[in-house]
């Protein structure tokens, strides 16, 4: 899945470029890339608010035997 969102959204953006103006590209790929970042983060509030910790902590923790 990752795989094809990124082949869509550097399809698009190297299509914009060579049929429009560099401006609308950039629109186009900042806009998507905000989608991407909004969608993401609303899966991890929604449905595994476990995960918005970096884990370093737990990591540091493991690491020093607790």
């Amino acid at each position: 899945l990752i795989g094809a969102l990124s082949e869509f959204k550097f399809g698009v953006t190297r299509w914009l470029l060579l049929h429009t103006n560099l401006g609308l590209a950039w629109l186009f790929n900042t806009s998507f890339s905000l989608l991407l970042v909004a969608g993401s983060s609303a899966l991890v509030v929604g449905l595994a608010p476990a995960a918005v910790s970096s884990g370093v902590p737990e990591v540091m923790a493991y690491l020093n035997g607790e």
